[in-house]
Order: C-alpha cells, then structure tokens, then sequence
C-alpha cells in the first residue's frame, strides 16, 4: 500500500513540476516575442531614419565649407553604404521569394494560389522598394 502511495506521490509531483516549467515556458515565449516584436520595431525605424539622413545630408553637404563637408561626406557615404546593404538584402528577399514561389507552384494544393498571388505581391513590393533605394543613392 505505502508503494502506491509513494507512487502517486512521485507522479503528482512529476505532473506538478511539468505543469509549472510548461507555465513558465510559455511566459518565457511571450516575453521574447516581445522582445523580437520591439527590436523589428527599432530596425524599420532605423531604416526610416537612415534613409531621411541620406536625403538631408545629400541636399545640405554642397552649402558647407570644406572642412564640414569632409565630415559630412563621411556620414553620407556611411549611409549610402547602409541603402546599398539594405538593397543587398531586399535582393536576397527577392530570390528567396522566387524560389517559394518555384516551389509551390510544384505542388498540387487548391489554396496555392492564394499563396502564390501572396508572394507575388511581396515580390512586388520588394521590387518597388528596391528600384526606389537604387534611385535614392544615384
């Protein structure tokens, strides 16, 4: 009798620890979606910003005298630098979606069509953005 006892004793405290971790796991997820959810947010709004930076340097580095130009001309081409690796990984976005987009029109599913008029959006977009980053930095 007392080993059934200490069984369920064991399998209680078992089930109570598993109840507990599977808790604080799901807490732990939420708190790095989060965590994820904010750092995207800082990365579109550095973007913005790195993009609203070329365009005012780029207008106001020709009325300086030459000692504030060089400097300026520095961060302008930093920022230049920076759209072309943003450009460099819409690229990459690109294929990548066009590879997707191979993919499911090898399948044989009634809802790929909706992915595929998804993806093609996204292609799209990414096109759109990427012609005007290139126009940007000429």
């Amino acid at each position: 009798m007392r080993e059934i006892i200490y069984t369920y004793i064991v399998y209680y405290i078992i089930i109570y620890y598993i109840i507990k971790m599977t808790k604080s796991l799901g807490e732990n997820i939420a708190i790095y979606d989060n965590k994820i959810r904010e750092v995207i947010t800082q990365v579109i709004r550095n973007k913005a910003a790195t993009i609203n930076e070329y365009k005012k340097l780029k207008h106001i580095v020709p009325n300086y005298d030459e000692s504030k130009r060089k400097t300026l001309e520095k961060i302008l081409n930093e920022r230049k630098q920076q759209i072309q690796y943003m450009i460099i990984l819409k690229n990459k976005q690109n294929e990548a979606l066009l590879k997707l987009l191979d993919y499911l029109n090898s399948l044989e599913k009634k809802d790929k069509k909706i992915h595929i008029k998804q993806i093609l959006d996204e292609i799209k977009k990414l096109d759109k953005e990427i012609i005007l980053l290139n126009d940007l930095i000429k």
